[in-house]
């Protein structure tokens, strides 16, 4: 007895959060499902989402922010690869440091990887926030 009103309950609750659901979809939307952007349900490459998110000019500074910490986000990850291979530990037998890792590149690598985390983590949010403008605008124009 209890588990079916249990069910009922869950079922009367659940039922109108979906049927509201499908009545929130507007046209010229842009949204992200993993893996992908996609405008009015359909998927669109990053360059295509870069242009459309163009058309709104209140959401450029945003997009371009985006980019930019991109951008430095790439530069972090690559520098923290060039320090992880610089901090192996040394293979040639003859060096007197034979075996032994150069602890300053791995630090360095780790901090470099945690700013590029940063800056990729930013420039999700930026772009997040760029495509929330868009998405206001577009329903005014």
């Amino acid at each position: 007895m209890h588990k079916s009103i249990i069910v009922l309950l869950f079922l009367m609750l659940y039922m109108p959060c979906r049927a509201q659901d499908t009545l929130t979809a507007f046209t010229k939307q842009l949204s992200y499902r993993w893996p992908s952007w996609r405008l009015d349900g359909k998927k669109i490459h990053l360059s295509k989402l870069g242009f459309e998110i163009l058309k709104v000019e209140a959401a450029v500074p945003w997009y371009q922010k985006s980019k930019n910490n991109e951008t430095k986000a790439y530069l972090a990850m690559g520098s923290a690869a060039i320090l992880a291979i610089l901090g192996s530990p040394e293979t040639d037998i003859t060096s007197p440091r034979f075996g032994k890792n150069n602890l300053g590149y791995s630090i360095g690598s780790l901090v470099a990887g945690g700013v590029s985390i940063f800056f990729y983590s930013r420039a999700r949010k930026f772009l997040k926030k760029a495509v929330r403008i868009y998405n206001e605008k577009r329903l005014i124009y």
